[in-house]
């Protein structure tokens, strides 16, 4: 099983990102990146990174891509590498398609 730990779902996939999920085992499993509050402070932080990665080690995959809030992202990463399950990134180019919606966001 490879589970994909962010808020891109597999349904969207490219067929070659399937494919490159799917030499872990025979089933994709989204689990939905959770919102962090920006006013969380480290200790909570920590905690929620913890509840996350039990969530995720629970099922016994054999790998796992984590995209999401950097931080939340940082230290999932370091658990389920500490506990042994390999964690897969995809790189690549994100254009945006429309500053105005950027901006939004940034604010």
């Amino acid at each position: 099983m490879f589970i994909n730990y962010s808020n891109h779902p597999s349904t969207v996939w490219t067929i070659q990102q399937i494919e490159a999920a799917l030499v872990y085992g025979d089933t994709i499993i989204d689990i939905p990146f959770p919102s962090v509050d920006p006013t969380m402070d480290e200790k909570d932080l920590h905690q929620l990174a913890l509840r996350e990665a039990e969530n995720i080690l629970d099922r016994n995959s054999a790998a796992v891509i984590c995209q999401g809030e950097f931080g939340l992202s940082f230290s999932a990463i370091q658990l389920l590498l500490k506990a042994g399950t390999p964690v897969a990134y995809k790189a690549g180019i994100y254009i945006v398609a429309n500053m105005s919606q950027l901006c939004e966001f940034i604010d």
